[in-house]
Protein backbone atom coordinates (compact mmCIF):
# COMPACT_ATOMS: atom_id res chain seq x y z
CA UNK A 1 0.00 0.00 0.00
CA UNK A 2 1.48 3.40 -0.95
CA UNK A 3 2.19 5.74 1.97
CA UNK A 4 -0.33 8.39 2.89
CA UNK A 5 0.25 11.73 1.13
CA UNK A 6 0.04 13.35 4.57
CA UNK A 7 2.81 11.18 6.04
CA UNK A 8 5.82 13.10 7.39
CA UNK A 9 9.10 11.22 7.47
CA UNK A 10 10.75 13.33 10.15
CA UNK A 11 7.82 12.95 12.55
CA UNK A 12 7.14 9.37 11.40
CA UNK A 13 3.46 10.24 11.62
CA UNK A 14 0.35 10.55 9.50
CA UNK A 15 -2.86 12.08 10.87
CA UNK A 16 -4.96 9.29 9.35
CA UNK A 17 -4.61 5.68 8.22
CA UNK A 18 -6.61 3.28 6.09
CA UNK A 19 -8.16 0.09 7.40
CA UNK A 20 -11.26 -1.79 6.41
CA UNK A 21 -11.87 0.32 3.35
CA UNK A 22 -12.07 3.67 5.15
CA UNK A 23 -9.96 6.40 6.73
CA UNK A 24 -9.53 6.51 10.52
CA UNK A 25 -8.57 9.69 12.35
CA UNK A 26 -7.92 11.12 15.80
CA UNK A 27 -11.52 10.91 17.05
CA UNK A 28 -12.23 7.39 15.79
CA UNK A 29 -10.49 5.31 18.47
CA UNK A 30 -13.65 4.04 20.18
CA UNK A 31 -15.27 3.17 16.85
CA UNK A 32 -12.09 1.47 15.68
CA UNK A 33 -11.87 -0.65 18.83
CA UNK A 34 -15.52 -1.68 18.44
CA UNK A 35 -14.95 -2.56 14.79
CA UNK A 36 -11.80 -4.57 15.49
CA UNK A 37 -12.43 -5.93 18.95
CA UNK A 38 -10.43 -5.23 22.11
CA UNK A 39 -8.03 -8.21 21.85
CA UNK A 40 -7.42 -7.77 18.15
CA UNK A 41 -6.86 -4.04 18.73
CA UNK A 42 -4.07 -4.71 21.24
CA UNK A 43 -2.33 -7.06 18.81
CA UNK A 44 -2.80 -4.57 15.96
CA UNK A 45 -1.38 -1.77 18.12
CA UNK A 46 1.78 -3.79 18.80
CA UNK A 47 2.25 -4.50 15.10
CA UNK A 48 1.40 -0.99 13.88
CA UNK A 49 2.71 1.49 16.48
CA UNK A 50 2.96 4.34 13.97
CA UNK A 51 -0.67 4.01 12.91
CA UNK A 52 -1.71 3.63 16.56
CA UNK A 53 -0.26 7.05 17.35
CA UNK A 54 -3.06 8.54 15.24
CA UNK A 55 -5.27 8.23 18.32
CA UNK A 56 -2.79 10.12 20.51
CA UNK A 57 -3.98 13.75 20.86
CA UNK A 58 -0.47 14.92 21.77
CA UNK A 59 0.98 13.51 18.52
CA UNK A 60 -1.87 15.08 16.57
CA UNK A 61 -1.07 18.49 18.06
CA UNK A 62 2.65 18.03 17.34
CA UNK A 63 1.80 17.19 13.72
CA UNK A 64 -0.52 20.19 13.44
CA UNK A 65 2.17 22.50 14.81
CA UNK A 66 5.22 21.13 12.98
CA UNK A 67 3.87 19.10 10.06
CA UNK A 68 3.05 21.97 7.66
CA UNK A 69 6.39 23.64 8.29
CA UNK A 70 8.36 20.41 7.80
CA UNK A 71 6.33 19.48 4.72
CA UNK A 72 7.01 22.90 3.15
CA UNK A 73 10.73 22.57 3.88
CA UNK A 74 10.76 19.07 2.40
CA UNK A 75 9.05 20.31 -0.76
CA UNK A 76 11.54 23.16 -1.14
CA UNK A 77 14.35 20.69 -0.56
CA UNK A 78 13.06 18.37 -3.28
CA UNK A 79 12.59 21.28 -5.68
CA UNK A 80 16.16 22.40 -5.07
CA UNK A 81 17.42 18.86 -5.62
CA UNK A 82 15.45 18.65 -8.87
CA UNK A 83 16.87 22.00 -10.02
CA UNK A 84 20.44 20.90 -9.48
CA UNK A 85 19.67 17.57 -11.11
CA UNK A 86 18.40 19.37 -14.24
CA UNK A 87 21.47 21.62 -14.33
CA UNK A 88 23.82 18.65 -14.11
CA UNK A 89 21.91 16.70 -16.75
CA UNK A 90 21.94 19.71 -19.10
CA UNK A 91 25.63 20.25 -18.54
CA UNK A 92 26.35 16.59 -19.21
CA UNK A 93 24.30 16.62 -22.41
CA UNK A 94 25.94 19.81 -23.66
CA UNK A 95 29.43 18.48 -22.89
CA UNK A 96 28.60 15.21 -24.62
CA UNK A 97 27.38 17.02 -27.77
CA UNK A 98 30.28 19.48 -27.77
CA UNK A 99 32.95 16.78 -27.74
CA UNK A 100 32.30 15.31 -31.23
CA UNK A 101 31.75 18.81 -32.61
CA UNK A 102 35.13 20.00 -31.37
CA UNK A 103 36.80 16.77 -32.49
CA UNK A 104 36.19 17.72 -36.15
CA UNK A 105 37.60 21.22 -35.70
CA UNK A 106 41.30 20.49 -36.41
CA UNK A 107 40.59 18.83 -39.77
CA UNK A 108 38.21 21.61 -40.80
CA UNK A 109 40.76 24.33 -39.94
CA UNK A 110 43.61 22.55 -41.74
CA UNK A 111 41.40 21.95 -44.79
CA UNK A 112 40.36 25.60 -44.95
CA UNK A 113 43.94 26.84 -44.70
CA UNK A 114 45.17 24.25 -47.24
CA UNK A 115 42.47 25.25 -49.71
CA UNK A 116 43.31 28.91 -49.27
CA UNK A 117 47.03 28.18 -49.74
CA UNK A 118 46.36 26.20 -52.93
CA UNK A 119 44.20 29.04 -54.24
CA UNK A 120 46.91 31.60 -53.56
CA UNK A 121 49.59 29.38 -55.08
CA UNK A 122 47.61 28.79 -58.27
CA UNK A 123 46.61 32.45 -58.48
CA UNK A 124 50.23 33.57 -58.16
CA UNK A 125 51.34 31.15 -60.85
CA UNK A 126 48.57 32.28 -63.17
CA UNK A 127 49.28 35.98 -62.69
CA UNK A 128 53.03 35.36 -63.09
CA UNK A 129 52.55 33.39 -66.32
CA UNK A 130 50.29 36.10 -67.75
CA UNK A 131 52.84 38.77 -66.83
CA UNK A 132 55.68 36.86 -68.58
CA UNK A 133 53.47 36.38 -71.66
CA UNK A 134 52.60 40.08 -71.81
CA UNK A 135 56.25 41.09 -71.45
CA UNK A 136 57.35 38.63 -74.17
CA UNK A 137 54.69 40.01 -76.57
CA UNK A 138 55.83 43.58 -75.91
CA UNK A 139 59.47 42.61 -76.48
CA UNK A 140 58.62 40.90 -79.79
CA UNK A 141 56.74 43.99 -81.02
CA UNK A 142 59.65 46.24 -80.10
CA UNK A 143 62.20 43.94 -81.75
CA UNK A 144 60.17 43.97 -84.99
CA UNK A 145 60.29 47.76 -85.03
CA UNK A 146 64.04 47.74 -84.31
CA UNK A 147 64.66 45.35 -87.17
CA UNK A 148 62.65 47.55 -89.51
CA UNK A 149 64.77 50.60 -88.79
CA UNK A 150 67.94 48.59 -89.01
CA UNK A 151 68.90 48.76 -85.34
CA UNK A 152 71.92 46.79 -84.31
CA UNK A 153 71.40 43.33 -82.93
CA UNK A 154 72.49 44.36 -79.45
CA UNK A 155 69.46 46.58 -79.21
CA UNK A 156 67.15 43.55 -79.29
CA UNK A 157 64.83 43.16 -76.14
CA UNK A 158 63.74 40.06 -74.14
CA UNK A 159 60.55 39.50 -72.10
CA UNK A 160 62.31 38.50 -68.79
CA UNK A 161 60.90 36.48 -65.88
CA UNK A 162 59.02 39.08 -63.81
CA UNK A 163 56.10 36.66 -63.63
CA UNK A 164 58.21 34.17 -61.72
CA UNK A 165 58.97 36.79 -59.10
CA UNK A 166 55.29 37.69 -58.88
CA UNK A 167 54.30 34.02 -58.56
CA UNK A 168 56.72 33.55 -55.71
CA UNK A 169 55.90 36.74 -53.79
CA UNK A 170 52.13 36.66 -54.31
CA UNK A 171 51.61 32.89 -54.44
CA UNK A 172 54.17 30.49 -53.09
CA UNK A 173 55.35 32.49 -50.04
CA UNK A 174 51.89 33.37 -48.59
CA UNK A 175 50.60 29.90 -49.54
CA UNK A 176 53.44 28.30 -47.57
CA UNK A 177 52.81 30.58 -44.57
CA UNK A 178 49.10 29.86 -44.68
CA UNK A 179 49.70 26.12 -44.76
CA UNK A 180 51.94 26.35 -41.70
CA UNK A 181 49.38 28.52 -39.88
CA UNK A 182 46.63 26.06 -40.73
CA UNK A 183 48.68 23.20 -39.29
CA UNK A 184 49.40 25.21 -36.13
CA UNK A 185 45.75 26.18 -35.61
CA UNK A 186 44.66 22.63 -36.32
CA UNK A 187 47.05 21.31 -33.65
CA UNK A 188 45.74 23.92 -31.24
CA UNK A 189 42.14 22.94 -31.85
CA UNK A 190 43.01 19.28 -31.32
CA UNK A 191 43.24 20.09 -27.59
CA UNK A 192 39.81 21.76 -27.45
CA UNK A 193 37.81 18.55 -26.70
CA UNK A 194 40.06 17.76 -23.74
CA UNK A 195 39.83 21.30 -22.42
CA UNK A 196 36.07 21.35 -22.89
CA UNK A 197 35.74 18.04 -21.00
CA UNK A 198 37.94 19.39 -18.20
CA UNK A 199 35.87 22.57 -17.91
CA UNK A 200 32.66 20.53 -17.94
CA UNK A 201 34.01 18.32 -15.14
CA UNK A 202 34.97 21.38 -13.08
CA UNK A 203 31.53 22.89 -13.59
CA UNK A 204 29.90 19.56 -12.70
CA UNK A 205 31.98 19.35 -9.53
CA UNK A 206 30.95 22.89 -8.59
CA UNK A 207 27.28 22.05 -9.14
CA UNK A 208 27.56 18.92 -7.02
CA UNK A 209 29.20 20.86 -4.19
CA UNK A 210 26.51 23.53 -4.38
CA UNK A 211 23.81 20.84 -4.34
CA UNK A 212 25.35 19.15 -1.28
CA UNK A 213 25.70 22.45 0.57
CA UNK A 214 22.11 23.44 -0.24
CA UNK A 215 20.88 20.05 0.97
CA UNK A 216 22.91 20.37 4.18
CA UNK A 217 21.40 23.79 4.79
CA UNK A 218 17.89 22.39 4.50
CA UNK A 219 18.91 19.48 6.73
CA UNK A 220 20.23 21.92 9.34
CA UNK A 221 17.00 23.92 9.26
CA UNK A 222 14.93 20.75 9.66
CA UNK A 223 17.14 19.64 12.58
CA UNK A 224 16.60 23.00 14.29
CA UNK A 225 12.85 22.58 13.93
CA UNK A 226 12.94 19.01 15.23
CA UNK A 227 15.03 20.12 18.22
CA UNK A 228 12.06 21.91 19.77
CA UNK A 229 9.63 19.01 19.46
CA UNK A 230 10.72 17.12 22.58
CA UNK A 231 10.06 20.05 24.92
CA UNK A 232 6.75 20.87 23.23
CA UNK A 233 5.67 17.23 23.35
CA UNK A 234 6.41 17.05 27.09
CA UNK A 235 4.58 20.33 27.67
CA UNK A 236 1.55 19.24 25.66
CA UNK A 237 1.48 15.85 27.35
CA UNK A 238 1.64 17.46 30.78
CA UNK A 239 -1.15 19.88 29.87
CA UNK A 240 -3.27 17.09 28.40
CA UNK A 241 -2.85 14.91 31.50
CA UNK A 242 -3.65 17.89 33.71
CA UNK A 243 -6.83 18.63 31.75
CA UNK A 244 -7.86 14.99 31.81
CA UNK A 245 -7.22 14.87 35.58
CA UNK A 246 -9.38 18.00 36.09
CA UNK A 247 -12.17 16.48 34.03
CA UNK A 248 -11.94 13.29 36.09
CA UNK A 249 -12.18 15.25 39.34
CA UNK A 250 -15.15 17.25 38.06
CA UNK A 251 -16.91 14.05 37.05
CA UNK A 252 -16.34 12.42 40.46
CA UNK A 253 -17.53 15.59 42.21
CA UNK A 254 -20.64 15.66 40.04
CA UNK A 255 -21.38 12.00 40.81
CA UNK A 256 -20.86 12.56 44.55
CA UNK A 257 -23.22 15.57 44.48
CA UNK A 258 -25.79 13.60 42.50
CA UNK A 259 -25.78 10.71 45.01
CA UNK A 260 -26.04 13.18 47.90
CA UNK A 261 -29.06 14.85 46.32
CA UNK A 262 -30.61 11.43 45.83
CA UNK A 263 -29.88 10.73 49.49
CA UNK A 264 -31.77 13.89 50.56
CA UNK A 265 -34.68 13.04 48.26
CA UNK A 266 -34.86 9.50 49.68
CA UNK A 267 -34.91 10.91 53.23
CA UNK A 268 -37.81 13.18 52.35
CA UNK A 269 -39.66 10.25 50.82
CA UNK A 270 -39.00 8.12 53.89
CA UNK A 271 -37.03 5.50 51.92
CA UNK A 272 -34.28 4.81 54.48
CA UNK A 273 -32.80 1.86 52.59
CA UNK A 274 -32.32 3.87 49.44
CA UNK A 275 -31.08 6.85 51.48
CA UNK A 276 -28.37 4.67 53.09
CA UNK A 277 -27.31 3.32 49.72
CA UNK A 278 -27.12 6.78 48.11
CA UNK A 279 -25.20 8.13 51.08
CA UNK A 280 -22.67 5.30 50.84
CA UNK A 281 -22.26 5.94 47.12
CA UNK A 282 -21.74 9.67 47.73
CA UNK A 283 -19.08 8.96 50.38
CA UNK A 284 -17.41 6.43 48.09
CA UNK A 285 -17.19 8.92 45.21
CA UNK A 286 -15.86 11.60 47.55
CA UNK A 287 -13.15 9.26 48.90
CA UNK A 288 -12.29 8.17 45.37
CA UNK A 289 -11.81 11.81 44.36
CA UNK A 290 -9.64 12.46 47.40
CA UNK A 291 -7.50 9.38 46.74
CA UNK A 292 -7.01 10.17 43.06
CA UNK A 293 -6.23 13.81 43.78
CA UNK A 294 -3.49 12.76 46.21
CA UNK A 295 -0.54 11.42 44.23
CA UNK A 296 0.43 9.10 47.11
CA UNK A 297 -2.61 6.94 46.36
CA UNK A 298 -2.08 6.29 42.69
CA UNK A 299 -1.02 2.86 41.55
CA UNK A 300 2.58 3.72 40.77
CA UNK A 301 3.26 5.24 44.17
CA UNK A 302 1.57 2.37 45.99
CA UNK A 303 3.83 0.02 44.11
CA UNK A 304 6.87 2.06 45.09
CA UNK A 305 5.73 1.91 48.72
CA UNK A 306 6.01 -1.89 48.58
CA UNK A 307 9.51 -1.98 47.17
CA UNK A 308 12.41 0.41 47.50
CA UNK A 309 14.39 1.69 44.54
CA UNK A 310 16.96 -1.07 44.82
CA UNK A 311 14.24 -3.68 44.42
CA UNK A 312 14.66 -5.09 47.92
CA UNK A 313 11.55 -5.86 49.93
CA UNK A 314 10.86 -3.52 52.82
CA UNK A 315 11.25 -4.60 56.39
CA UNK A 316 8.36 -6.86 57.31
CA UNK A 317 5.55 -4.72 58.68
CA UNK A 318 7.86 -1.74 59.08
CA UNK A 319 6.76 0.27 56.13
CA UNK A 320 10.30 1.52 55.57
CA UNK A 321 13.02 0.62 53.13
CA UNK A 322 16.21 -1.21 54.04
CA UNK A 323 18.16 2.02 53.72
CA UNK A 324 15.70 3.82 56.02
CA UNK A 325 15.96 1.04 58.60
CA UNK A 326 19.75 1.28 58.53
CA UNK A 327 19.66 5.08 58.94
CA UNK A 328 17.15 4.78 61.77
CA UNK A 329 19.46 2.46 63.71
CA UNK A 330 22.32 4.91 63.22
CA UNK A 331 20.16 7.75 64.58
CA UNK A 332 19.27 5.72 67.68
CA UNK A 333 22.90 4.91 68.42
CA UNK A 334 23.86 8.54 67.89
CA UNK A 335 21.23 9.68 70.43
CA UNK A 336 22.98 8.05 73.41
CA UNK A 337 24.66 11.29 74.49
CA UNK A 338 21.34 13.16 74.32
CA UNK A 339 19.69 10.43 76.41
CA UNK A 340 22.36 10.73 79.10
CA UNK A 341 21.89 14.51 79.12
CA UNK A 342 18.15 13.95 79.58
CA UNK A 343 18.90 11.67 82.57
CA UNK A 344 21.12 14.38 84.08
CA UNK A 345 18.39 16.99 83.57
CA UNK A 346 15.84 14.71 85.22
CA UNK A 347 18.11 14.29 88.22
CA UNK A 348 18.78 18.02 88.32
CA UNK A 349 15.05 18.80 88.15
CA UNK A 350 14.28 16.42 90.98
CA UNK A 351 12.18 14.07 88.87
CA UNK A 352 14.25 11.10 89.97
CA UNK A 353 16.71 10.42 92.75
CA UNK A 354 19.24 7.89 91.42
CA UNK A 355 19.08 4.60 93.33
CA UNK A 356 19.83 1.00 92.45
CA UNK A 357 16.21 0.04 93.03
CA UNK A 358 13.39 0.10 90.49
CA UNK A 359 11.21 2.82 91.88
CA UNK A 360 8.05 4.31 90.40
CA UNK A 361 9.98 7.48 89.45
CA UNK A 362 12.58 5.36 87.67
CA UNK A 363 9.92 3.62 85.57
CA UNK A 364 8.31 6.96 84.76
CA UNK A 365 11.67 8.38 83.66
CA UNK A 366 12.34 5.35 81.43
CA UNK A 367 8.91 5.69 79.78
CA UNK A 368 9.35 9.42 79.31
CA UNK A 369 12.78 8.96 77.70
CA UNK A 370 11.40 6.28 75.37
CA UNK A 371 8.49 8.50 74.31
CA UNK A 372 10.87 11.43 73.73
CA UNK A 373 13.21 9.46 71.44
CA UNK A 374 10.97 6.79 69.90
CA UNK A 375 10.47 8.91 66.76
CA UNK A 376 14.03 7.96 65.80
CA UNK A 377 13.26 4.23 65.92
CA UNK A 378 11.41 3.24 62.72
CA UNK A 379 11.90 -0.51 63.06
CA UNK A 380 11.53 -3.14 65.74
CA UNK A 381 15.30 -3.60 65.97
CA UNK A 382 15.82 0.15 66.38
CA UNK A 383 13.22 0.33 69.16
CA UNK A 384 14.88 -2.55 71.00
CA UNK A 385 18.25 -0.82 70.72
CA UNK A 386 16.74 2.43 72.02
CA UNK A 387 15.35 0.63 75.08
CA UNK A 388 18.76 -0.92 75.81
CA UNK A 389 20.50 2.48 75.59
CA UNK A 390 17.93 4.08 77.94
CA UNK A 391 18.11 1.22 80.44
CA UNK A 392 21.92 1.26 80.37
CA UNK A 393 22.01 5.02 81.06
CA UNK A 394 19.43 4.84 83.88
CA UNK A 395 21.13 1.80 85.42
CA UNK A 396 24.55 3.49 85.42
CA UNK A 397 23.01 6.61 86.99
CA UNK A 398 21.37 4.45 89.63
CA UNK A 399 24.69 2.83 90.51
CA UNK A 400 26.28 6.27 90.87
CA UNK A 401 23.63 7.33 93.32
CA UNK A 402 22.67 10.88 94.22
CA UNK A 403 25.24 13.63 93.56
CA UNK A 404 27.42 14.71 96.45
CA UNK A 405 25.95 17.40 98.75
CA UNK A 406 26.53 20.88 97.45
CA UNK A 407 26.86 19.65 93.82
CA UNK A 408 24.55 18.55 91.07
CA UNK A 409 24.66 16.00 88.30
CA UNK A 410 24.64 18.81 85.79
CA UNK A 411 27.86 20.26 87.18
CA UNK A 412 29.69 16.99 87.34
CA UNK A 413 28.95 16.14 90.95
CA UNK A 414 30.96 13.45 92.58
CA UNK A 415 31.08 9.71 92.71
CA UNK A 416 31.66 9.25 88.95
CA UNK A 417 29.06 11.73 87.68
CA UNK A 418 31.87 13.70 86.00
CA UNK A 419 32.45 10.76 83.63
CA UNK A 420 28.76 9.93 83.08
CA UNK A 421 28.29 12.25 80.07
CA UNK A 422 31.74 11.49 78.63
CA UNK A 423 30.95 7.78 78.57
CA UNK A 424 27.97 8.61 76.36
Amino acid sequence: MPPSPYYNQQLDFSPTFKWGGREWGANDQDAFIRAMGSKRYKKWLRRHPTAGRVFDPVEQQIYSAYGPQLNAMNREREMERARYDRLMRNLGGFAGALGPLLAGGPGAVRGAYDNAAATMLSGGAMYGGQLNADQAANAASNNALLNAIGAPEGAQQSGGDAGGVLAGAAGWIPATMMGEQGAAWGDRMAHFPTEAALQANLMMKGLMEDAVNADKEYGSQITDVLGGIAADRAKLKSGYESDRFKQRMEMLKFQADMHYRNYLIALKQGDQKRANKEYQLAVRKQKQAEMESNREYNLDVRKENRYDREGRAKAAGGGVTTAQARDSLKDVVGSEEAIREAVVNAVKGGKWTPTAGRSKERRALVNQLFNDFKHLALTKAARARLKRIIMQAVTEAGRLGPPAPGTSAASGGGGGWADFLEEG
